[in-house]
Parts: structure tokens; C-alpha cells; sequence
């Protein structure tokens, strides 16, 4: 097997494995974001960010290959978090909280706790670069 290791403005991304990426994005405090993206597997999606004071934020446990929808927990780093079950078999989509902090990622009303955050592209569960689109044209 032959890994395959790019660095892009500060994101390391391994592609050569056949089921994902995984991006690690340093803010500059020596913490950051670690978003592995599991897109070859038929079920989902995880996500992990890290806030930089030992506390993170779990999101997007996305299951979509099975038809149910998708389950998002959210830690806010006071031990507490939500979670919220979409089922989204029927064609329409939704909007989810999101912690990242780093100006790209899933979409939606921001959910943090702390009174800021970013609305973001539309995650829309086959990790494709139509989300990217919807969401520079502001889907939020």
C-alpha cells in the first residue's frame, strides 16, 4: 500500500488509501482541527475538532448508506453536549449546528455555546464538492 501525503496551506491530506482525507489544520496556538473524512466506506462521515483548550467538539457522525439520516453530537466543552437525529430519506435537507472555527466545513446556524462561529457549505452526506458550492453561494 502507498500512501500518498500532500500539505496544503497548512492541511495535510492523505488521499491515497482509497476512503477519505484527513485534514489537520494548525490555527497557530499549537492546537487545531482534525477532520477525517471516511468517504469510501458507504456509511458516513466523522468529524473532530479540537478547540485548542482540551476540549473539543464531536461532530458529524454521518451515517448515509443506510437511509436513516444522520446523528450529530456537539460537546461545547463544559462536559455537556447535544444530539441530534435527522432523518433525511426524504429528499429535503436541514441545517445543523456547527463548531469549527475554521471557515469551512458543514453548514449551518451555528450552535457554540459561546456566541460565535461560521455558517458554512452544505454537508449533504455523499462528501462530494456540491456543499463547497451551496455553500459560497450562502446557503444560510
Amino acid at each position: 500500500m502507498v500512501d500518498v501525503a500532500v500539505t496544503v496551506g497548512g492541511a495535510v491530506v492523505f488521499d491515497g488509501l482509497g476512503f477519505g482525507e484527513f485534514f489537520w489544520v494548525f490555527d497557530g496556538d499549537g492546537f487545531g482541527e482534525c477532520l477525517p473524512v471516511f468517504d469510501g466506506l458507504g456509511f458516513g462521515e466523522y468529524f473532530l475538532l479540537f478547540d485548542g483548550v482540551g476540549f473539543g467538539e464531536r461532530l458529524f457522525l454521518v451515517f448515509d448508506g443506510d437511509g436513516f439520516g444522520e446523528c450529530l453530537s456537539v460537546f461545547d466543552g463544559d462536559g455537556f453536549g447535544e444530539c441530534l437525529s435527522v432523518f433525511d430519506g426524504d429528499g429535503f435537507g436541514e441545517c445543523l449546528p456547527v463548531f469549527d472555527g475554521v471557515g469551512f466545513g458543514e453548514c449551518l446556524p451555528v450552535f457554540d455555546g459561546v456566541g460565535f462561529g461560521e455558517c458554512l457549505s452544505v454537508f449533504d452526506g455523499d462528501a462530494d464538492a456540491d456543499g463547497v458550492a451551496a455553500g459560497a453561494a450562502g446557503c444560510c
